[in-house]
This record gives C-alpha cells, structure tokens and sequence, in this order.
C-alpha cells in the first residue's frame, strides 16, 4: 500500500498528471454543486487527457511509424560507400564538460559510429543542424561537436564530412544527392530516428539517391510482445512528447508531398 502510494505521488509530480487531476476535482467540485454543464464539460477534458496521454496511444501510434526499421526488416551490407547521418541529434550546452546536451536522437550519434566501427563503409557524413551556443545568440554546426567527440574519444574510423547547416531533411536530401554524384557514392547508409525515416528515405529517393538502406534508432513505440501495451496508468508529459513527434511526422510527411520533396 505504502509503495503503491510512493508511486501515485511520484506519478502526480508530472504536470499533466496534475492537472488531469486538478480536473477530475474541479468535475466532482462541479457534481457537488449540480453544475451539469461544467461536470460535462471537466469530465470530458479529463477523459481526453488521460486517453491521450495516460493510455499507451501515443507509443502504438509512432511504433506504425517505426515497424518498417527495425533491424531485422533491413540487413546490412558487408560494405556501403557512406553512413549518412541526419541533424539535429543534440543540443549544444557550455555548461556540459563535453559541451553537448544529449537527447533521444543522440542514439544517431552511437549509431552511426558503430556502423564505422563495424567497418561497414569508409565515410561518415554529418549532416548539420544550426543550434545556439548560448553565447551572444551565436549559431553553430551541430556536426562540429559531434566530429570534435569523435576525434576527443578515439572513435574514428575513416574520413568525416561536415555538411553544411541545412533548414531540413530535403535541404539534407540535396547536399547527399549532390555530394553522392560528386563522389560517384551508389549506396548509403541512412541513420536518424526510426519514426522520422519514412519520409526521410521518400526525400532521399526524390533526390536521385536511390540505393539508400536505412537505419532506424531512437525507438519510442510499444515493442512486439510488451506486456505494458495496454497499461493504463496517470497521464504523463513523455506520452505527450511521443505524440507530439507522431504529429510532426503526419504533418511534415503532408507538406513534403505538399512541396514535392518526396
């Protein structure tokens, strides 16, 4: 009991799971006092809340997104001409010792050094993201930390490319395009999050770049065989994050075809 207390407590520090029941309170407030309408109302924002965000919803929804990556659906060739990797894997943050501030899609990062690792191609191409440095309002390459901790660690393992900032994945799907037909590259390795590579992989093709094997990571949706699929517990801000990136994928996936980038 004392346990199932410490965790409700726990739950209930998360802003969403407060305010779900700061509404479920405000409703019973409101049947107290025979006001339908407002109980009608709290009750079906409550509902709403906890089915968006205390239901595993989110994580079914992305894990759609993220099924067609998973390791087993894509082998790995013995050698490839490049790993490509996408931007916006980390934030840059002066007041870390290493000076990035690592994320979820930080697992780009690892990813993409293993496959290095394995020998699987000779190149690394960081594609770049503009982050702030905190200083002045300056902007950065965010591949330029990520080369600067490959060369700190030890870790490289053949040539690294810088690409420059790009405003998005097309812009992304370009610069390989171009430097692929520089290089006379006919096969890459593609690695960014596992729910952004649909319309990564669509980008990459309209651009000419054909042979393109992807390689998910970063994975956010219910795994085949979790027990936990269809948990119901108090609503929570990391469910709204998944959703919030499933959201931006239906969106970006619609205005890419919108602006014909895939």
């Amino acid at each position: 009991m004392i346990q199932f207390l410490g965790a409700t407590l726990g739950a209930l520090t998360d802003p969403l799971a407060l305010l779900w029941g700061l509404l479920v309170l405000a409703a019973a407030l409101c049947v107290q006092r025979r006001n339908w309408l407002g109980t009608s109302l709290l009750t079906g924002l409550a509902i709403l809340v906890e089915v968006a965000f205390g239901t595993h919803l989110p994580q079914h929804l992305i894990a759609d997104l993220e099924a067609p990556y998973t390791a087993n659906r894509h082998p790995l060739p013995q050698k490839a001409d490049a790993v490509v990797m996408l931007g916006g894997a980390h934030d840059i943050n002066p007041r870390e010792l290493l000076q990035i501030g690592f994320i979820e899609a930080s697992d780009r990062i690892m990813t993409a050094i293993e496959l290095l690792r394995q020998g699987r191609a000779g190149t690394l191409v960081l594609c770049s993201a503009g982050v702030g440095t905190g200083t002045a309002g300056n902007t950065m390459e965010d591949s330029e930390a990520i080369e600067q901790l490959i060369h700190r660690w030890n870790l490289r393992r053949g040539q690294i490319l810088r690409l420059p900032i790009g405003r998005n994945t097309a812009d992304e799907a370009r610069e390989i395009a171009a430097l692929a037909t520089r290089k006379g590259w006919k096969q890459i390795l593609l690695v960014t999050s596992a729910s952004h590579l649909r319309r990564a992989e669509a980008a990459f093709r309209k651009e000419g770049v054909n042979q393109v094997i992807p390689v998910g990571c970063d994975f956010r949706g219910i795994g085949p065989g979790d027990r936990w699929s269809d948990h119901i517990g108090l609503p929570s801000t990391e469910s709204a994050t998944i959703l919030k990136m499933w959201l931006h994928e239906q969106v970006g996936w619609w205005y890419y075809g919108v602006r014909g980038w895939r």
